[in-house]
């Protein structure tokens, strides 16, 4: 039930990534990507808290870390896309 609850504003939160991407100057790949890492590490939170309660704590680590190493993976093009871009601004 606060799951849907929260579903239903999802598209007031995209409006405001996509203002403040136009605002940045940023693609729209800045936006997807950040709105696929957010829905991931969310994910993952839930699914590792669920496996805590269920006495699984080792599983819980192991869902948290794979969520994690997802979330790196997506994010780590936008990390090396910005090094080369601080490096272009120095002389």
């Amino acid at each position: 039930m606060l799951l849907l609850s929260a579903l239903q504003h999802l598209q007031q939160v995209q409006d405001v990534f996509a203002r403040l991407t136009a605002l940045g100057g940023l693609g729209e790949g800045y936006l997807s990507t950040l709105i696929r890492v957010l829905g991931i590490g969310y994910t993952a939170e839930l699914a590792a808290q669920i496996c805590q309660d269920l006495g699984q704590n080792g599983l819980a680590f192991k869902v948290g870390l794979a969520g994690k190493l997802c979330m790196f993976s997506l994010t780590a093009p936008l990390l090396f896309e910005m090094l080369e871009m601080i490096l272009g601004l120095v002389p």
